[in-house]
């Protein structure tokens, strides 16, 4: 197999099947399938899980399976192997935008101002 077709790297850390899916966060399982799907591939990367992590913080299942799908159509015009496909690859390419709200920041609560008796007015 030479080194253009060949799948990312499969380290020891690699997961494939049931334990890949139960790793990826629970919104993205069924993006998980889309992407082995559309790329041909069967598992997933430390890589793979740490940038589905961040693509679930920033963005909706919707917007990345979107990319995944560009990604795979973009690889196939150039001429690239579907399977050196990385969800890193497709963080990349989103990494510009959000589309999830921030969370709210959680600020201390304020201390009440004191108040003045009627009539009083404060001086500056």
């Amino acid at each position: 197999m030479d080194l253009d077709t060949a799948p990312p790297s499969e380290d020891e850390g690699a997961l494939t099947g049931d334990r890949a899916l139960a790793a990826a966060p629970r919104a993205l399982r069924e993006t998980v399938e889309l992407f082995w799907s559309k790329s041909g591939r069967d598992g997933l990367t430390r890589d793979d899980l740490d940038a589905l992590r961040a693509l679930d913080a920033a963005h909706t299942p919707a917007v990345i399976q979107k990319a995944i799908t560009e990604s795979v159509e973009r690889f196939t015009r150039r001429g690239d192997a579907p399977r050196t496909l990385t969800f890193h690859y497709v963080w990349e390419s989103l990494r510009a935008f959000t589309t999830r709200k921030a969370a709210a920041p959680t600020a201390p609560p304020k201390t009440p101002r004191p108040t003045y008796p009627p009539g009083l007015t404060r001086l500056h």
